[in-house]
Parts: C-alpha cells; sequence; structure tokens
C-alpha cells in the first residue's frame, strides 16, 4: 500500500473505488441501530462476496475460499487496528488492502510474474 505505484493507482482511481465500495456496502438492507452510520460505509462479508462474483473476481481471477480468507483475514486485522468500529465489515481502506491481497493472488493463480516472499506470506496466513 505503501508503495509508489500502488499508491499512484489509489490516488488516480480513488474516487470510482469509493463508488464502488459505497455501491456495494449499501446493497443489502442493514437494520436501523445504533451503528447505522458505520453500517452504510462498511462492507460486510455478504456485500464483499456480491462484488467479488458481480465483478467477476470470483472465479476468473481467484476462487471464493480466497476471497472468504481475505475478508475475514482483513476484518481481524481491522479490529486490532481499529477497535472503535464495531461493525464486522470492512471499511474503504481495508476495502483497498482488499485489492491489493487479491490482485497478488490473481497474479500468483494466473500464471502472473512470481514473487516468492509474497506466496511464502500468503501461505503462512492460509
Amino acid at each position: 500500500m505503501k508503495k509508489g505505484d500502488v499508491k499512484s493507482v489509489f490516488s488516480e482511481y480513488d474516487e470510482v473505488l469509493n463508488h464502488f465500495f459505497l455501491f456495494y456496502s449499501r446493497s443489502e438492507h442493514h437494520t436501523i441501530g445504533m451503528n447505522y452510520d458505520q453500517d452504510m460505509t462498511t462492507m460486510d462479508f455478504r456485500e464483499f462476496i456480491r462484488f467479488g462474483y458481480q465483478t467477476n473476481i470470483i472465479p476468473t481471477v481467484i476462487p471464493v475460499e480466497d476471497m472468504t480468507h481475505t475478508f475475514h483475514k482483513l476484518r481481524r486485522e481491522m479490529r486490532e487496528e481499529k477497535p472503535e468500529i464495531e461493525v464486522e465489515g470492512l471499511d474503504f481502506e481495508f476495502f483497498k488492502r482488499a485489492l491489493v491481497r487479491i490482485s497478488a493472488l490473481g497474479q500468483s493463480n494466473l500464471g502472473g510474474q512470481k514473487n516468492e516472499l509474497l506466496e511464502k506470506k500468503l501461505e503462512e496466513e492460509k
């Protein structure tokens, strides 16, 4: 996320990615409760998987199991970094992290340039 190439892609496409994020984070019915604002600005598991299928990330780029693992791993990281957010979804920052991880997994799965360190890290996470 901190490398120049990745930062430049996100800065160029930030508005479009935010549009996708908000569309999918609001695609499920949310009950009105104490965390309604957070619910509408976080992407829950069902919304994340719907995003994967409707954008053909699943199964074209990665299988649903990898998408599921990515969501739950990032959700745990988000709880550690942002304990004040009480909903069970990913915020926009963590959605962008998910895109980076999906890209790395997809590159490996589709036979792109292999990065041995990245593959080792992804294997350790599983």
